[in-house]
């Protein structure tokens, strides 16, 4: 029978009989230790009682004989991938009410073929099931609001999936390389990350209950999808109640352009009398301004316009007399438009691709090589040539370096260059994009890219014009690479947020906040009050997180605000008498103040 060691009531260590694989942990544990049983390749069952609270980091964790495990309704904490890697798991019950669980419980269990989340839970913590490639089925029941950040990510045999109705947040990567054809996105859903499904190369059908209204940050997300993975417009396309307009906005949006009005299309026959040559190309660069430029073709060799009226010069040229057209082309992003004519004639009009061309890697030749690849035009002048070619040389090889794999976010360049790169390529900063790979890859939320170059030795701290840090750009675009960071590298993580500095309260995942609050406590939170009421409309969530975590709300705000949360909230309430909003957040902080004295 095992030997134990048990110190107030937390199982230290456990020793089995040589050949014992059932392991039966004594009634009154109430906790496991971290790592406890990391690694034993020996046990096959782990019996635990009723007196359990509490599951310690990776405490079973790459037990790869382990097939069965209960959990008991007591628990209310299971730590940081407690059962990852245990591959022989083939079935998990879940207890009915949730405990806290950090992320990866369940990470690369791929013995699993079925999981059912149970009722009383509210959502699927992060990277719940993360790598379960044998996972087939998941039920999901009503009442749970949220699935967390890469919950299902790298589940390849999870083809079906059916979304709960009370659903309201769908976060990072949720689905990210898993086998899901087809998908329905509750009517009640407000944010669905646009990273979701990333590499859901399976994925057929995303259909939405209620089609995403512009302005709602359902659509924003929708459109920055769309933007980041094209290849998922057929599967948007493919619902029944995709609105026409956005059909069209579909089929434009795989050429990397954006969707024009009619009329847009109509402006170069009104200005095709006034142009001199019988054969050009016109290109239009739109980048927050408007240029033309007209070239002379003779063979395969073109040469500027001479035409002033028309090519970017000081005085006012004609395309400023079109500029209303142009407008679309700039909402949302910048793109090259050429119009191709022939003896007068208009004949080919092409969208191009900036991700192509971009000018931050062809600086100096962006247009003699959109000249070459779509329409297979050279300089005419030999000086413009033995440039073109100079520069075309620097830009290939910059492609090849590891901060352009992660500047395009191209994930497999970025690991196969990350186990070869030197130190100055870790942390070599691109000056166009302000930014360094680790910067890059956190604003992509490219988590597996970050991973590798943090551990290669890539400088998590390295900032660029004193400001922009990896920390900083996870924060406000990765929640799944801040949760990273402050999991493995907590060092790195306290010396930038560490007591609540630089605005960590503000990050989107609310899980993570808890987790920092364990580790900070309650002092430095006291400037919330500010930021959460210093202009309607009041956050009465940040209030209530503030007041339910006993955050001092009687003292001064901070050394800029000469006042207490309670005496900042009546100020309020006296400049808008008629906001109910500084009323309830007065209320709120009284009985939070009394409630602390008490």
């Amino acid at each position: 029978m095992a030997q134990f060691e048990i110190v107030d009531g937390v199982l230290k260590k456990c020793k089995p009989d040589r050949g014992e694989t059932e392991i039966v942990i004594p009634d009154g544990v109430t906790k496991i230790a971290n790592g406890l049983f990391k690694g034993k390749k020996s046990i096959v069952k782990v019996t635990l009682p009723m007196s359990l609270t509490e599951i310690g980091e990776q405490a079973f964790r790459d037990c790869i004989a382990l097939e069965e495990c209960n959990l008991p309704e007591s628990l209310n904490e299971i730590g940081n991938s407690a059962f990852a890697g245990c591959t022989a798991l083939k079935a998990i019950s879940l207890p009915q009410h949730m405990p806290h669980i950090v992320s990866k419980c369940f990470s690369g269990c791929t013995g699993l073929t079925e999981a059912v989340i149970p009722s009383g839970w509210n959502k699927v913590p992060h990277y719940f099931f993360d790598g379960c490639t044998n996972l087939r089925k998941v039920t999901i029941p009503e009442g749970v609001k949220m699935i967390d950040g890469g919950a299902f990510g790298g589940c390849s045999a999870l083809c079906e999936i059916s979304l709960p109705e009370s659903l309201e947040k769908i976060g990072s990567g949720v689905f990210t390389d898993s086998g899901v054809r087809e998908i329905r996105i509750p009517a009640g859903t407000y944010e669905v990350w646009y990273s979701t499904f990333q590499n859901a190369s399976n994925l057929k059908k995303i259909e939405y209950a209620v089609f995403p209204q512009q302005g709602t940050k359902l659509f924003e997300h929708l459109q920055k999808m769309l933007k980041q993975y094209p290849e998922l417009a057929d599967a948007v396309a493919a619902a029944d109640n995709v609105p026409e307009d956005f059909r069209r906005y579909l089929n434009w949006i795989k050429n990397g352009s954006v969707f024009p009005r009619e009329e847009d299309l109509l402006w170069p026959e009104k200005v095709i009398d006034k142009l001199k040559y019988d054969d050009y190309i016109l290109i239009m660069n739109t980048c927050q301004c408007i240029a033309m430029n007209i070239y002379h073709v003779i063979g395969n060799e073109y040469t500027d316009s001479n035409d002033e009226s028309y090519n970017c010069v000081p005085a006012k040229p004609l395309y400023y007399e079109w500029d209303e057209y142009f407008r679309w082309m700039m909402v949302n992003d910048h793109i090259f438009r050429a119009y191709r004519y022939e003896h007068g004639k208009l004949v080919e009009t092409r969208d191009i691709d900036k991700k192509r061309y971009d000018q931050n890697i062809y600086i100096g030749c962006q247009i003699e090589m959109i000249l070459r690849q779509e329409f297979g035009l050279e300089p005419q002048s030999p000086e413009w040539k033995a440039k073109f070619a100079a520069e075309l040389a620097k830009a290939e090889e910059f492609k090849q370096t590891l901060v352009y794999a992660c500047y395009v976010n191209d994930t497999p360049a970025i690991l196969a260059r990350a186990k070869h790169a030197k130190k100055a390529d870790l942390n070599f900063v691109f000056e166009h994009a302000h930014a360094t790979p680790l910067i890059l890859c956190a604003r992509n939320d490219n988590l597996e890219g970050f991973r590798a170059l943090a551990e290669a030795g890539a400088d998590l701290k390295k900032s660029v014009r004193n400001w922009i840090r990896p920390l900083e750009e996870a924060r406000v675009h990765s929640p799944a690479i801040l949760r990273y960071v402050f999991e493995t590298y907590p060092d790195v993580f306290d010396s930038w947020y560490g007591n609540w500095k630089n605005n960590a309260f503000y990050c989107s995942d609310g899980e993570l906040i808890e987790d920092m609050f364990r580790r900070y406590g309650a002092q430095g939170l006291e400037e919330c009050y500010f930021t959460a009421m210093v202009k309607p409309p009041v956050s009465m969530d940040t209030l209530k997180f503030l007041t339910s975590h006993h955050v001092d709300c009687s003292s001064y705000l901070s050394k800029y605000h000469k006042c207490s949360a309670v005496e900042f909230a009546e100020k309020k309430c006296g400049e808008y008498p008629d906001d109910d909003g500084y009323k309830a957040a007065l209320e709120m902080l009284k009985q939070a103040m009394l409630t602390d004295r008490a």
